[in-house]
């Protein structure tokens, strides 16, 4: 059995990713940390049982990230492991959504996707459209974790100066291009700079306990100045 955790809330799947664990522990299984490069050695055989009994579950995380070149390996090797249903594999795939992995082996994905609310706030971030930001982030503040919007907005800033500046992200859709041309067209090149080294500023006071409000606070102040 093999089980992917993966999606762009990264803070729900890792907390899935962890809760799956400590069933596994309850139900007497040995976890088992495995590099994605020692992954293929569970073809030929692996041990399923500890000297005291207890099965082992082998975990691992970003296990596409050392197959980037190659998804093809990793589909194959995945599709050969799953075969053998004594093996239990669990794998977290941090901040990346089901489509982007790219997946077509026989394992069990479990996706994490943003509240739709959450990308409603994020495209609606740009001048002149101050009151419908700050209108839909109260709709998610009760019920969404302040620090994944934070780097859901600071990713999306990024996307957009570098969209400015003709780099356009990997697999990008083209009903993403067209909302993407549309909102960088509101953003003067060195405001949005300046939006984004602000919010890289509060990345770096949230990070090392130094901040002394909350999250949303300094998203409302930022957006009360730049939007």
């Amino acid at each position: 059995m093999i089980t992917i955790v993966c999606g762009e809330d990264n803070s729900s799947s890792r907390l899935y990713f962890a809760g799956e664990i400590s069933n596994f522990k309850s139900k007497g299984f040995e976890v088992k940390s495995i590099a994605s490069e020692e992954l293929k050695f569970l073809e030929s055989g692996y041990i399923d049982k500890t000297l005291f009994g207890s099965k082992t579950i082998y975990i691992n995380e970003n296990t596409h990230k050392a197959f980037l070149r190659n998804k093809k390996a990793l589909n194959t090797l995945l599709d050969t492991l799953s075969k053998n249903k004594d093996l239990v594999i669990l794998i977290w795939e941090d901040s990346i959504s089901k489509r982007d992995l790219g997946l077509t082996a026989s394992v069990t994905i479990k996706e994490f996707r943003p509240d739709k609310n959450i990308f409603k706030l994020i495209e609606s971030c740009y001048p002149s459209n101050l009151k419908a930001f700050i209108n839909t982030m109260n709709e998610i503040r009760t019920k969404t974790n302040d620090f994944f919007v934070f780097i859901m907005l600071s990713r999306h800033i990024k996307k957009l100066i570098l969209y400015q500046h003709g780099i356009m992200p990997p697999n990008l859709q083209t009903w993403q291009e067209i909302k993407l041309s549309n909102q960088e067209k509101y953003w003067k090149s060195d405001l949005i700079i300046d939006y984004y080294d602000k919010l890289i500023s509060i990345d770096y006071l949230i990070k090392t306990g130094k901040s002394p409000y909350k999250v949303f606070d300094y998203i409302e102040t930022l957006s009360a100045y730049y939007l």
